[in-house]
């Protein structure tokens, strides 16, 4: 049976995640990069709306490229891990992450990196950018040959 989405398997859910897989955890990088040693290209997309959690990531055999995570309920971003890419520069978001100094911000500074901050339609644009956006995929394709699946199980990962 072919893939629903040729080239990519796509995981997805939220129910099966194990503790500390949020990518806001320390275990998250870790998890990524193992998991990108044996699958070569990983990416990671999480959204949540409330509390406006948006964050995305990227592995190449091993090592974590790009990762970032904005939490909006707390106003901090607990994951900035390489540089923005050219994707993220063009869009204008994940660009900042908590700056040395922050804490003596003006209005005006934390305006501009407020402004920075993804949406939760970022991290569909994100995705489509970097591989699939999944609002794209065609519902009858995904209710025929299933897209679903768990974390899978690797060593070093958190639990």
């Amino acid at each position: 049976m072919p893939a629903p989405v040729p080239s990519w398997t796509l995981a997805h859910g939220r129910r099966h995640v194990p503790t500390g897989f949020d990518a806001t955890e320390p275990p998250f990088p870790n998890w990524l990069r193992v998991l990108s040693r044996q699958l070569g290209e990983v990416q990671f997309f999480a959204n949540e709306r409330v509390p406006s959690y948006h964050a995305w990531a990227r592995a190449l055999d091993g090592e974590l490229v790009r990762a970032y995570c904005f939490n909006g309920m707390r106003g901090d971003v607990p994951l900035f891990d390489g540089v923005p890419t050219a994707d993220e520069i063009e869009l204008g978001v994940g660009l900042r992450g908590m700056e040395p100094g922050c804490e003596h911000w003006s209005d005006d500074e934390w305006t501009a990196w407020f402004e920075t901050a993804p949406a939760e339609y970022d991290v569909l644009t994100m995705a489509g950018r970097w591989s699939i956006d999944p609002s794209a995929i065609d519902d009858a394709t995904v209710t025929a040959t299933g897209i679903y699946g768990l974390p899978p199980s690797v060593p070093d990962a958190p639990r």
